[in-house]
């Protein structure tokens, strides 16, 4: 798993280089901390927001997800049987 990880580690700095240059690029040096600062806590707090978003929407509809399959089970869906092995 230490490759992979490596690989990843160096796909994400592709994807949050250039977004971090474009918003930080053009500030004076005295502004480059509150800035940089005020970034991390905007990106970070986005993303907590979007995986709670998911987990809620997910796990709200998994009932709904489940009693289809298994009303498609009893009803004798090949396809549904295959998809449980």
């Amino acid at each position: 798993m230490f490759w992979p990880q490596i690989v990843r580690g160096v796909a994400i700095m592709f994807c949050l280089l250039p977004p971090t240059r474009i918003a930080l690029g053009s500030l004076r040096k005295r502004k480059f901390a509150d800035a940089s600062g005020l970034f991390n806590l905007m990106r970070n707090l986005g993303g907590a927001i979007g995986i709670a978003l998911i987990d809620t929407i997910l796990y709200g509809r998994v009932a709904d997800y489940a009693e289809n399959f298994r009303d498609r089970l009893m009803a004798g869906d090949v396809t549904a049987a295959q998809a449980i092995g």
